[in-house]
C-alpha cells in the first residue's frame, strides 16, 4: 500500500523523525492512533533501510503489528517475501519440559538467522520473547547446513549432520524437525521451511531437491538449493565437556541436599532421576523437550535477541507505559514460578537465569536508538533525552456491527470532504452492504491508489485498526470498526499432516498380535510380515496364526482378503482352524442375515428415494458472488463436499447426506452454501441445532453470510420474545423468511413452511426419540444434510455400507495446528502460568472442574491465583436462563476464565478460547477427553490443553491408557478416528432393532459390513444373486517380486503399499502408485520393479481371461480354467495370432488346448518367464478383442 505510506509521509513530523533516528537520536511520537503506528514504522523502514525492532506488551499486539506490516512492507521484488520477521514467545510454561510449538521455534530461529545475515529487517517481538535467553550468536553462526543440487556428499553423513542440528528420525516425515533416510533419499522438514524437503542422491551426488506434501508424501516443486537451520534453540554446537557434566552434578547434589534437609526426600529423588535421565540424553546428543534448561551449564554466556541486533538498529517501543506494566507482571511471574519449582524439585538451580527482568528505566535495548510510539497526546515516559513529535492521528469510533450508525458517520465524513479508504478482504461483501444502504458507488482501488476528496475507495488488504488523519483529510476504515471483528487469510503457514484418508478402506493399522479375518479361512492372529523362500525365490507373506499350530502365509498380493477383526463390546472370539467347515457355515449364516438386514434398510430409505424430490437449478451469479465473499481459503475437502451436495440437490431424488468433519473444519460454511442454493431456487431452509446457544451462533453465521445477498434469516429460540417468534412463524408460512435457525422449537406443531426445500441438522444424535419422529416427518420429500464431528456408530455404519451418502472433511484449514496436550500434576504455579500465558495473547480459558459442590470454591482459588482475570462459573445445576447468560457473556469476551463442568462438552464455539485445563483428568473417558480438548483450537493460533491430576496420585492402568490415547489422537481430524475407535469398542449397534451382534462377533465388523454392503448393492440391482467378484489371476513365476526391507524399511509402510497394490484395478492406478514409490523411496530395485510388472501382468490376465500363469522346469502355462476355456472359434483365432508372433520371434513356441496354453522357454532360445508371460497374454488378449469386435 505504497499510496497510503506516501500520503502519511506528507505529515510534517515524519521527515524530522527519520532524520533524527538516522543520526542516532531517540524520539517520542505521540498522537498515533490505531494502525497509524504500523504505517509510520513501514515508512521509516523504507527511508532508513536499517533493522527495526518493534517491541509490544503482549503476543496479541505483536501478531496485529506483524499482520499490518505484512500488508505494508514489500519485498525487493514482487516474488520475494518482505523483509519482515515475527519473533514470538514460546508460549510454554516457564521451566517446563512440555514440548514447544515447532512453528514458533521456526519463527524465532528464522528471525535470528536473518539478523546474522545482516539483512535490514523489521523484527516484531512481544516483551516476553525478548526476556527468554537463547544460544549465543557464536553458537548459531555457521551451524546451518546448505544443500545444493550437484553437491558431492553421501546420505548417511548428511543425516548424521542433521541429527547434530537437533532433527529426529521419523519415517514418514510429517512434522517440522524430523528427518528420514530411505536408501538414496533423505527427507527432512526444516524448522523454518513451509513444507518438507526431499533430497535424492545418485551415488554420492545430490541429484535433486524438491518440496513434498506431507499428506500425499508426493513431491511438489523443485529447488536448486536450500539452507537447513538448527531445529531448536537449545541445540549444542560443541561436545558436552567434563566441566559441564561436573557443574550439573554439583548443582544437583547441592540442591538435593538442601531439599533433603527440609524433609523433601521425594522431591530430591525426583530431581536426581530427572537430571540423570537428561544427562544421558545430553551425552548422547539427543534433542529433547526441556533441554534449554541446561543452557547456562553448556555455554559461558547466553544471549537474547537484542544481542543479535546490529549496532545501528532502531528499537520501536509500542506504548511504553503498557510495556512497563507488563514487565512488572512478567518479573513477578518468573520469580514466583522459579521459586516454586525449585522448592518442588521440578527444576535444577542454574548458574545464570534463563529469563531476564524488564527494567523500564534501563531496558535490554538501552544501547540502541529508541522511538517510543503512543496513541496518547501526552509524551511517553522512559526514553531519556528524547525529542517529542506530535502527529494528531485520532482513533475511529467502534461501530461494532451497528451499520446504521456507521452509515451516518460515513455520510458525515463524505460531507466534510474526507477521503474514505476501506481496507478489507471482503471487498464484494462490503460493497454489497454499502450499496444496499444507499452509499454512493465505492470504487475498488489498486493497492497503491487513494480516493479523491469526498469519495470512497476500497482495497483488498487489511489493517488491524482504522484511524483518521485530520491534517490530510484521510479516514481509513477496517473490519474492526465496521463489524467489531477482523479476519484475514493466513500469512504463510505450514503444511500439516491430516488423518489418513483411507480410514474407510481399512479401519485401523495392523499390529502384531491383532485379531484378523481372512475372508476364506476365518479369524486368526496377525504374526507379522515375513520373508519365505518358495521355489528358490524369496517372497513376502503376512503370517496369520490359527487355532492349534495352524499357520497361514498370505501372499502380499492378496492383502485385500485380510481385514482387522472388530467385534462388539470388545469380546474375544474363538480362533478358527484351517480346513474346518465351521467358518464356511458361519459366513453363510452371516451372509443370509446381511441380506435380511439389507432389505429392512432399503425399505426404510425407499420411502425417501421414491418420494418426489425437488431438482434444484444450477448455481446463479449471486450464488457465486456469495461464495466469493468467503474470506478464508477453502480446503479441497470442503470444495469436494460442496460439489457433492450441490449435485445431490440438483437431482429429483431427495438428498440424504452425512457431513462428517472435526470442529472448526468448515462444516457450517458448506451448509451455508447449500442453504443459499436452496434459497436461490425459491425454497426455504430449516437449520436444526441441539441447544439454544448453538442455534444463536448458527443464526449469527447464516445472517452474516447470507443477509447481504438478500436472504432473510431468522431464529426460533428462547432468546426471542413470544411476539418475535410469532412474527417468524408467520414469515415461514407466507415465505418472507427464507432461512430459519432453531432448536426443538422448530419441531413444534405450529411451525409450518410455505415451501421447505432443505433441512440441515446439526448433531442429530443429540435429539430425543420424540424429536426424531418429527424430524422423520419433515424429511419426506426434502433434501436433508446432517452435520456431525463424531458420528454415532449407527449413523456411521449406515453411511459406510452405502445406504446414506457421506462427505468427509479431513483436511485441516490452512494454518490450523493440533491442540498441544500436556498431562501433569495440578499445581498452583502451573495453573496460574497457563492462564497468564493465554491472557497474554488476549485469549480466554476454560477451567473444567466437574464437581458442582466445590466449583465455586475452585473459582475463588482461580481468582486469587490471577487477580486480574475476570472469572465466571457455569454448571448444569444452574437454571437454563442462568447458564445461557454465562455462556453468552463468555462468547462476548466479558469473562477471561470460565470455571465449568462438562456442560461445555458440546457447547458454544468460542474462537478466542484457546486454553483448557481439565481437573481430575483421569476420571474421564477417551471420547469425553477428545470432546473437551476440542473446545479449543478453533483458530489459526496454537491451542493448549492441560490434563491435570492430583499431586502424587498413582493413576490406574486404564486411566494411563486413555491419556496416552488422547495424546496419540491429538492430530487434526481425529474426531472421525475417535468414532472409529468407538465403533471398534462398541460395535455397529443394533441397526433397526435387528439382533446382529452375534454375527458381528463371529465374522468381525469389517467383513459383516462388507457382506451387508454387497447385499444392499445386490438388491439395488434388482436381483437376488450377488455380483460376481472381480476376476483375479494367480501368478507363480520364478522371480523375486517384493518391496525389499532395505528399500522400504518400515514394516507398516510396506504393508500399506502391498495393500494398496492389491487393490489396484487399472493401469492408471498402477502407474500412479509406481510414481509415488519412485518419488518417496527412489529408484526401484529389481524386486520392486518385478512387483509392478507382475501386477500389470495380472491386470492383463484379467482382461484376457487367463485364470493363472505358472512356470516350472522351463515350461510356462497359461491356464484358462474350466469355465473360461476356449471354444473352437476362439482357438482358431488365437492359433492364427500365435503362429504369426512365433514367426516374428516375439513369443516362444507354444502348445494350445482349449483349457491352457503351454510354452517351452528353452526353445528356440531362452526366454525370461516374465517377458514370455507378458507377450503371450498380450496375444491372448488381442484374440479375445478381435472375437468381441466381430
Amino acid at each position: 500500500m505504497q499510496g497510503l505510506l506516501q500520503e502519511l509521509e506528507r505529515l510534517p513530523g515524519v521527515a524530522a523523525l527519520r532524520t533524527a533516528l538516522a543520526g542516532g537520536r531517540s524520539q517520542r511520537a505521540t498522537g498515533l492512533a490505531g494502525s497509524s503506528r504500523s504505517v509510520l514504522a513501514a515508512s521509516l523502514f523504507g527511508g532508513l533501510r536499517r533493522t527495526l525492532l518493534v517491541v509490544t506488551s503482549t503476543t496479541a499486539t505483536a501478531e496485529a503489528w506483524y499482520s499490518d506490516l505484512h500488508a505494508l512492507v514489500r519485498g525487493e521484488t514482487d516474488d520475494l517475501a518482505p523483509p519482515l520477521r515475527l519473533f514470538p514467545a514460546l508460549q510454554t510454561l516457564l521451566y517446563d519440559d512440555a514440548g514447544v510449538d515447532k512453528q514458533l521455534v521456526g519463527q524465532r530461529l528464522d528471525a535470528m538467522e536473518a539478523l546474522l545475515r545482516g539483512e535490514p529487517t523489521i523484527i516484531v517481538a512481544p516483551l516476553a520473547a525478548l526476556l527468554h535467553r537463547t544460544i549465543p550468536r557464536s553458537a548459531l553462526q555457521g551451524s546451518d547446513l546448505t544443500v545444493e543440487v550437484g553437491d558431492q556428499q553421501e546420505p548417511e553423513p548428511l543425516v548424521a549432520r542433521l541429527i547434530e542440528l537437533g532433527y529426529q528420525r521419523h519415517d514418514p516425515v510429517v512434522q517440522p524437525g524430523q528427518v528420514a533416510l530411505r536408501g538414496g533419499i533423505v527427507d527432512v522438514y526444516p524448522i523454518t521451511a513451509p513444507a518438507p524437503l526431499r533430497i535424492e542422491f545418485f551415488g554420492d551426488e545430490i541429484e535433486s531437491i524438491r518440496f513434498f506434501d506431507v499428506n500425499s508424501q508426493r513431491s511438489t516443486r523443485p529447488q536448486s538449493r536450500f539452507t537447513v537451520t538448527v531445529s531448536r534453540e537449545s541445540v549444542r554446537t560443541r561436545a558436552l565437556d567434563a566441566s559441564a557434566v561436573a557443574a550439573i552434578g554439583n548443582a544437583v547434589e547441592d540442591q538435593c541436599g538442601q531439599l533433603e534437609r527440609q524433609g523433601r526426600t521425594l522431591e530430591a529423588k525426583r530431581l536426581r532421576a530427572k537430571v540423570a535421565r537428561d544427562l544421558r540424553r545430553l551425552e548422547a546428543e539427543e534433542a529433547f523437550d526441556g533441554s534449554d534448561q541446561y543452557l547456562p551449564f553448556l555455554y559461558d554466556e547466553m544471549a537474547t535477541l537484542i544481542d543479535y541486533l546490529p549496532r545501528d538498529a532502531v528499537v520501536l517501543m509500542d506504548e511504553p507505559a503498557h510495556l512497563a506494566m507488563r514487565g512488572v507482571e512478567l518479573s513477578r511471574e518468573i520469580d514466583e514460578v522459579y521459586r516454586n519449582k525449585l522448592a518442588g524439585g521440578a527444576v535444577l538451580a542454574v548458574p545464570a537465569p534463563l529469563y531476564l527482568r524488564h527494567l523500564p528505566e534501563q531496558p535490554l535495548w538501552a544501547a540502541h536508538t529508541q522511538l517510543a510510539l503512543t496513541a496518547d497526546e501526552t509524551p511517553a515516559p522512559g526514553v531519556p533525552d528524547a525529542v517529542d513529535q506530535a502527529f494528531g492521528v485520532v482513533s475511529l469510533p467502534p461501530f461494532g456491527g451497528d451499520l446504521d450508525r456507521a452509515m451516518a458517520a460515513i455520510s458525515q465524513w463524505t460531507v466534510e470532504r474526507q477521503r474514505l479508504l476501506f481496507l478489507t478482504h471482503q471487498v464484494g461483501r462490503l460493497r454489497q452492504i454499502l450499496g444496499t444502504r444507499g452509499a454512493a458507488d465505492v470504487r475498488e482501488l489498486a493497492v497503491d491508489e487513494l480516493p479523491a476528496p469526498g469519495e470512497a475507495g476500497i482495497i483488498d488488504q487489511r489493517l488491524a485498526h482504522g484511524f483518521l488523519v485530520p491534517e490530510l483529510g484521510l479516514c481509513v476504515l477496517t473490519d474492526q470498526e465496521l463489524f467489531g471483528w477482523r479476519r484475514a487469510r493466513m500469512l504463510g503457514g505450514r503444511s500439516l499432516a491430516k488423518r489418513n484418508s483411507t480410514a474407510l478402506a481399512s479401519l485401523t493399522e495392523l499390529a502384531v498380535g491383532d485379531l484378523v479375518v481372512h475372508v476364506h479361512h476365518g479369524i486368526g492372529i496377525y504374526a507379522g510380515l515375513v520373508t519365505r523362500t518358495v521355489a528358490e525365490v524369496e517372497r513376502d507373506f503376512l503370517q496369520i496364526d490359527y487355532a492349534g499350530s495352524d499357520r497361514l502365509f498370505v501372499p502380499v498380493t492378496e492383502l485385500d482378503r485380510v481385514q482387522k477383526y472388530i467385534g462388539p463390546d470388545g469380546r474375544q472370539p474363538a480362533l478358527n482352524g484351517l480346513g474346518d467347515s465351521k467358518w464356511r457355515r458361519t459366513t453363510a449364516k452371516a451372509k443370509k442375515k446381511a441380506q435380511d438386514t439389507a432389505r429392512e434398510l432399503l425399505r426404510l430409505y425407499a420411502r425417501r428415494s421414491q418420494s418426489a424430490g425437488r431438482a434444484m437449478g444450477p448455481d446463479t451469479r449471486l450464488q457465486q458472488a456469495m461464495e466469493a465473499a468467503f474470506i478464508y481459503e477453502e480446503t479441497r475437502d470442503q470444495l469436494k463436499a460442496v460439489s457433492e451436495i450441490k449435485a445431490d440437490m440438483e437431482r429429483p431424488v431427495p438428498m440424504d447426506r452425512l457431513l462428517v468433519g472435526d470442529v472448526g473444519y468448515g462444516k457450517t460454511e458448506v451448509a451455508v452454501r447449500a442453504a443459499f442454493k436452496a434459497v436461490q431456487d425459491g425454497a426455504q431452509v430449516a437449520v436444526l441445532a441441539p441447544t439454544t446457544i448453538l442455534a444463536q451462533q448458527h443464526y449469527s453465521t447464516f445472517s452474516e453470510r447470507l443477509g447481504p445477498f438478500g436472504a432473510k434469516v431468522e431464529v426460533l429460540s428462547r432468546f426471542r420474545t413470544r411476539k418475535e417468534q410469532q412474527q417468524t412463524i408467520e414469515g415461514l408460512r407466507d415465505g418472507s423468511v427464507h432461512v430459519v435457525v432453531g432448536t426443538h422449537r422448530l419441531l413444534s406443531e405450529d411451525v409450518r413452511f410455505l415451501d421447505l426445500g432443505l433441512l440441515i441438522i446439526d448433531e442429530e444424535q443429540r435429539f430425543g426419540v420424540k424429536h426424531k419422529e418429527r424430524i422423520k416427518e419433515m424429511r419426506l420429500g426434502v433434501d436433508v444434510l446432517t452435520m456431525t464431528a463424531t458420528p454415532i456408530p449407527r449413523t456411521l455404519n449406515a453411511a459406510m455400507i452405502g445406504v446414506r451418502e457421506m462427505s468427509l472433511l479431513q483436511e485441516p484449514p490452512h494454518g490450523r495446528v493440533p491442540v498441544r496436550i500436556t498431562v501433569g500434576e495440578r499445581r498452583e504455579d502451573r495453573v496460574r502460568e497457563a492462564i497468564m500465558r493465554e491472557l497474554d495473547r488476549d485469549g480466554q480459558i476454560y477451567f473444567l472442574h466437574n464437581r458442582v459442590q466445590t466449583i465455586e470454591r475452585m473459582a475463588s482459588q482461580i481468582q486469587k491465583l490471577v487477580p486480574t482475570a475476570r472469572v465466571g462459573v457455569g454448571h448444569g445445576q444452574m437454571s437454563e436462563d442462568e447458564l445461557e447468560e454465562v455462556m453468552v457473556e463468555m462468547y462476548a469476551g466479558r469473562y477471561d476464565v470460565l470455571v465449568c463442568t462438562t456442560i461445555i462438552e458440546n457447547g458454544l464455539d468460542i474462537p478466542n478460547a484457546n486454553t483448557i485445563l481439565v481437573d481430575d483428568c483421569d476420571r474421564f473417558g477417551l471420547a469425553q477427553l477428545y470432546q473437551l480438548c476440542g473446545r479449543v483450537g478453533r483458530r489459526d493460533r496454537q491451542a493448549y490443553a492441560y490434563l491435570l491430576h492430583r499431586q502424587h496420585k498413582t493413576l490406574t492402568k486404564e486411566a494411563m491408557e486413555r491419556l496416552d490415547a488422547i495424546s496419540e489422537l491429538s492430530d487434526l481430524g481425529s474426531g472421525f478416528q475417535i468414532a472409529l475407535r468407538d465403533l471398534e469398542i462398541r460395535g455397529a449397534g443394533d441397526l433397526l432393532g435387528l439382533k446382529q451382534s452375534g454375527f458381528v462377533e463371529e465374522v468381525g465388523y469389517e467383513l459383516y459390513t462388507q457382506l451387508l454392503s454387497e447385499a444392499v448393492q445386490t438388491l439395488l440391482r434388482g436381483t437376488e444373486e450377488p455380483e460376481e467378484p472381480p476376476f483375479v489371476a494367480e501368478l507363480e513365476l520364478p522371480l523375486k517380486a517384493s518391496f525389499p526391507g532395505f528399500f522400504v524399511r518400515d514394516e507398516q509402510q510396506r504393508i500399506d503399499l502391498y495393500r494398496r497394490l492389491s487393490a489396484v484395478r487399472d493401469e492408471a492406478m498402477v502407474q500412479d502408485l509406481e510414481d509415488e514409490v519412485r518419488d518417496r523411496f527412489g529408484r526401484l530395485p529389481a524386486p520392486a520393479a518385478n512387483l509392478f510388472s507382475t501386477v500389470r501382468l495380472r491386470l492383463a490376465c484379467d482382461q484376457a481371461g487367463v485364470l493363472a500363469v505358472r512356470c516350472s522346469h522351463g515350461r510356462l502355462v497359461l491356464d484358462f480354467g474350466e469355465h473360461q476355456g476356449l471354444d473352437a472359434r476362439e482357438m482358431r483365432v488365437l492359433a492364427r495370432g500365435l503362429q504369426r508372433e512365433v514367426a516374428h520371434g516375439t513369443v516362444p513356441r507354444v502348445r494350445l488346448t482349449k483349457d491352457a496354453l503351454t510354452a517351452d522357454l528353452r526353445e528356440p532360445r531362452r526366454w525370461e518367464p516374465l517377458d514370455a508371460a507378458q507377450s503371450l497374454v498380450r496375444v491372448v488378449r488381442a484374440a479375445r478383442l478381435e472375437i468381441g469386435q466381430s
